[in-house]
């Protein structure tokens, strides 16, 4: 007889079983009761209760077959449980050549007839089965089945109430013993973590202080100090629950004491924190060679209340020595390493040094200040207007984070942005950017339709650019938000379109087969190769701030931005001047023929309610024929820097006012 085949989830269903703790136990009445019914229902000899363990079934309750269990592989049961939510009926064995040869047919109990209704836990999960057993062949009126279903779900409420019982039996255990024992528990209290029983933080820091007492007197003694936290743990807590939450933690401190050897101390610090402490090591092989045997440890699957669950640590290793006079010094130091891992892409562990303490404790805290920003709503868009150098208008804005920090203020770009590239979180907060000004910008089109046409720059940083699902993201994120692809403008920088031409090449077809607009940006200050601009699809050059500002002290300055406005005009592009900050450099730049500008000259950054504000009022430059009207209005605004959040719509600045 062929053996029935493995359930997929059969490694979720062997720990659902083993939960209810009822192998190999004793016979209960409530199962026997159950099972009689059973016989009694299917007017058959033979009745089981069957529970699927690996390699056997085993016999809760019994009528007329007088065994305890059998091999899985003889096991009708193994088959029923493979179709939870259906009976398994056999007729007759010997017509079914999956039972023919079967012992339990050829010998006693010599079984011609078999039915059974799967044990179906709360998870899902098949645990065995009520079935009934005949020595003739037979059959189950439709009646007679949906009895065998009721006693099934009858089983399965035992099973539970069991469960529970058996719980709360041990919670009353655990209070009468925790009221006999009420001094030694206050004691543990003191001393013990209550959720994995692992020593707390004070017990940690007696047993530290003693070390580092022993290391003075003895001179050449050393030790270290292993700082752990589970990564991502937040999100199986959210997700999961927090009993799933504590039930893990529970199963990393026994993993990580079976690491352990009988003198080293594991401590639980804080929340998702473990804290190792190291006597007496040789060298920092020691320590490492530790950390790198729990990675492997915590590689392995969790099964929690039926769940399969992975989790992963960071470690900071700290070593004993100068420096290190008090316990906090130490925790510190493992600490602040620990937040290196974390940076470096978790799932990993760092050593301590005392050269990148300064550094360290100012980068980590802010990156673990950008890791929470997005979660907890700290990022914000301000809006800087694009203006059409001819006629004034506003054609678009560009789209640009700004952080304000609950405690720092307002947190530079040039802050956080390097440190957002260096740890990865750009590509989350581009990602962020990115929905949140197309979804912007489609809610302005559709409150102000009678404004001209407006687009929204994105910009894109290398890794953003570099992920190969961005396609298919810059797709949905249009979906999502509604907004029609050729709104939006993504501006890529130089160094990374060269990085790998190939790539990029297809990239850039496939986004402008979209219809979205490419913008290269910083145009300039990189590789500048007329090679690549002709072979890549680029729409806009955008001419680097740093050479509009030096136009007028510096005539090639201002060479370089006539032959980059040249230049794009001879490849069929448009240009734009970024960093305009004065009436003489637009005038300047409309002269040489730039199509687009954008500085603070036009405005400064604007938050989304200044946008509307802008949008919603008349235009406060007016046309004058003469640059002195024009340059005296500008004076004006300046004296009213206010009323710069609402100028230029729908402007116009005349080539007699403008040149």
């Amino acid at each position: 007889m062929p053996a029935a085949a493995i359930p997929s989830n059969e490694s979720q269903r062997l720990e659902s079983l083993y939960q209810y703790q009822i192998l190999d136990t004793a016979a209960e009445k409530c199962f026997d009761d159950l099972v009689h019914l059973a016989a009694h229902t299917g007017n058959t000899p033979i009745a089981v209760m069957s529970l699927v363990d690996g390699k056997r079934q085993w016999f809760k309750a019994e009528v007329g077959i007088g065994a305890k269990e059998t091999c899985r592989s003889d096991s009708f049961c193994a088959h029923a449980i493979l179709q939870p939510n259906e009976l398994l009926i056999i007729n007759d064995t010997l017509k079914d050549e999956r039972f023919a040869t079967n012992q339990l047919v050829t010998s006693e109990p010599h079984i011609r007839f078999y039915a059974g209704a799967p044990l179906v836990a709360p998870d899902g999960s098949a645990l065995g089965t009520i079935c009934v057993m005949d020595t003739v062949p037979g059959e189950l009126s439709t009646q007679q089945q949906e009895g065998l279903r009721v006693l099934a779900n009858q089983v399965v409420s035992q099973l539970e109430l069991r469960r529970h019982v058996t719980k709360l039996n041990l919670e009353l255990e655990q209070n009468l013993t925790k009221l006999q024992s009420a001094e030694g528990q206050l004691t543990r209290h003191a001393f013990y973590d209550n959720l994995t029983n692992l020593p707390n933080r004070a017990l940690l820091m007696n047993r530290l202080e003693k070390e580092i007492e022993w290391a003075k007197q003895d001179g050449n003694s050393s030790f270290a100090v292993l700082f752990i936290d589970l990564d991502r743990f937040k999100v199986v807590n959210d997700s999961l629950g927090h009993l799933i939450g504590d039930q893990l933690l529970v199963g990393v401190a026994r993993r990580l004491e079976n690491c352990l050897r009988p003198n080293q101390t594991l401590a639980r610090l804080r929340g998702d924190g473990f804290t190792i402490l190291l006597p007496e090591i040789k060298d920092m092989s020691d320590a490492t060679n530790l950390a790198e045997q729990i990675q492997k440890q915590l590689a392995l699957p969790f099964y929690l209340s039926g769940k399969e669950v992975f989790t992963s640590v960071s470690m900071g290793i700290a070593l004993s020595g100068a420096g290190c006079e008090l316990p906090e010094d130490l925790l510190r130091n493992a600490h602040l390493a620990m937040y290196r891992a974390k940076v470096q892409g978790k799932a990993c562990y760092e050593v301590f040094s005392a050269a990148m303490y300064d550094r360290a404790v100012a980068l980590l805290q802010l990156e673990m200040d950008l890791r929470r920003a997005i979660e907890y709503e700290e990022f914000c868009l301000h809006y800087q207007p694009i203006v059409s150098l001819t006629t004034g208008s506003i054609i678009g804005f560009e789209a640009l984070i700004r952080w304000q920090h609950p405690e720092r203020g307002l947190v530079s770009p040039a802050e956080f942005i390097p440190l957002a590239e260096e740890t990865g979180m750009i590509i989350p907060m581009g990602d962020w950017v990115l929905y949140e000004a197309c979804h912007q910008l489609y809610a302005w089109q559709k409150k102000f339709p009678s404004t001209l046409p407006l687009t929204v720059s994105v910009n894109l940083s290398g890794k953003q650019f570099a992920q190969p699902n961005l396609i298919e993201q810059i797709q949905q994120v249009l979906q999502k938000t509604g907004l029609d692809a050729r709104n939006l403008k993504l501006e890529i920088t130089e160094s990374a379109i060269v990085e790998n031409p190939e790539y990029a090449a297809n990239t850039l077809r496939q986004l402008r087969q979209l219809g979205v607009q490419l913008h290269m940006d910083d145009f300039g200050t990189g590789y500048s190769s007329l090679s690549y601009l002709q072979r890549f699809p680029i729409d806009t050059l955008k001419i680097d701030q740093s050479f509009v500002s030096n136009m007028a002290a510096n005539q090639e300055d201002g060479e370089i931005v006539r032959t980059i406005t040249n230049l794009a005009q001879n490849l069929g592009m448009a240009g734009v001047a970024e960093g305009v900050e004065t009436l003489e450099q637009a005038a300047r730049l409309r002269k040489l023929g730039c199509e687009y500008g954008q500085g603070d000259f036009f405005s400064k950054p604007l938050n989304a309610q200044a946008v509307e504000a802008l949008l919603e009022n008349k235009p406060l430059f007016q046309t004058h024929r003469d640059s002195s009207n024009w340059l005296g209005q500008l004076n004006y605004f300046l004296r009213h820097p206010i009323l710069l959040y609402h100028s230029l719509k729908n402007t116009s600045l005349s080539k007699e006012g403008g040149a």
